[in-house]
């Protein structure tokens, strides 16, 4: 029989998970600069000149998905936050390390 897994077991612990988190977030960033820096270069090739999915400043392209992925993200973290600390709201001594 399986065990039910914690609300804890979620967030990453290790320092190893949360700097591959954070540079993988960078990343992202970094790709997204780049796509904007070089779409003028690229908007040559298709029919109308313009690459609407790597400009940061047009709806509905990759920013605006990535952008919006991460709100959503930040949102789950805050329940799972909200989920543990509401089942101990005296503890005050900080038993609680995974934050």
């Amino acid at each position: 029989m399986s065990q039910i897994p914690r609300i804890t077991d979620l967030v990453p612990k290790s320092a190893t998970s949360l700097t591959l988190l954070f540079f993988g977030g960078v990343a992202i960033v970094a790709g997204l600069e780049a796509l904007y820096y070089y779409a003028p270069q690229w908007a040559n090739l298709t029919t109308d000149g313009h690459i609407r999915a790597f400009d940061l400043d047009d709806e509905g392209s990759l920013s605006v998905w990535f952008s919006s992925t991460t709100l959503f993200v930040s949102a789950l973290v805050a329940t799972l936050v909200y989920l543990v600390r509401r089942q101990q709201p005296d503890d005050y001594h900080g038993r609680y390390r995974v934050w």
